[in-house]
């Protein structure tokens, strides 16, 4: 769990963040809430998440593998940042096991 709430993080900040999520297995939820990233953030975050979610094809039983959890309220992210976040979910939904809800990412 990472928890970030209200920290003015821009985009900048959401870059970085992004290189640390591609490359960690183990964080499942990650708290953005209240900040300042906007859709170039949100667009760096989506990219990270992609290349977390390939590497989340080979889980460790027990553990999703990548963040199952996002809260990236109250941020400007506009309609292209929620637009990148969507397509990164819908990697997932086209799998029937997360349709089933047995992958992360699946429809809620």
């Amino acid at each position: 769990v990472l928890l970030l709430d209200g920290n003015e993080l821009d985009d900048s900040c959401a870059s970085l963040l992004a290189d640390g999520i591609a490359s960690n297995a183990s964080l499942v939820e990650l708290r953005l809430a209240r900040n300042r990233i906007q859709c170039a953030g949100t667009a760096a975050l989506a990219a990270g998440l992609r290349m977390q979610l390939r590497r989340a094809e080979r889980p460790v039983p027990g553990h999703p593998g990548c963040v199952v959890d996002l809260d990236l309220s109250h941020n400007p992210l506009r309609d292209a940042g929620a637009a990148a976040l969507a397509e990164v979910a819908a990697c997932c939904v086209e799998d029937r096991a997360a349709l089933a809800f047995q992958v992360p990412w699946g429809v809620e």
